[in-house]
């Protein structure tokens, strides 16, 4: 399954941040097709280990439904955590229903991990320091 239509990422090593910047076509992205990029993520995270995660949202247009919100957190956002991301700065979604379930996967993940909203990307990279 090509994932790329939903989604870029790139690895800056210096900065320990990985950065995952979601694309319109969420628009049409299915439930399964939701987790395969979290694992395709996952998986870099692994090899990476970076200390910073920046999601993009701004084109995020898909809405997580509460059963793919408590599978988020508990396979990918508690497993990042333990991975070594220490905190993750999320530019919010322009798609209300897009965002509100995003907030929900990260407000109940008692992972300890820091995570905070910003308008722009540039205030988020800020943060993430």
């Amino acid at each position: 399954m090509d994932l790329s239509e939903y989604y870029k990422k790139s690895y800056n090593k210096e900065k320990s941040l990985i950065t995952i910047t979601w694309k319109p076509a969420t628009d049409r992205m299915s439930d399964t097709g939701f987790k395969a990029v979290l694992i395709e993520i996952l998986d870099t995270i692994k090899i990476e280990r970076p200390e910073f995660y920046l999601a993009n949202t701004q084109h995020f247009l898909f809405t997580i439904v509460p059963e793919l919100q408590d599978w988020a957190n508990k396979y990918f956002v508690h497993e990042i955590y333990q991975l070594g991301v220490k905190k993750m700065g999320v530019v919010v979604s322009a798609d209300l229903f897009a965002q509100v379930s995003i907030e929900q996967v990260l407000s109940d993940d008692g992972s300890g991990m820091q995570s905070a909203y910003f308008p722009s990307v540039e205030k988020a990279e800020n943060w993430l320091k």
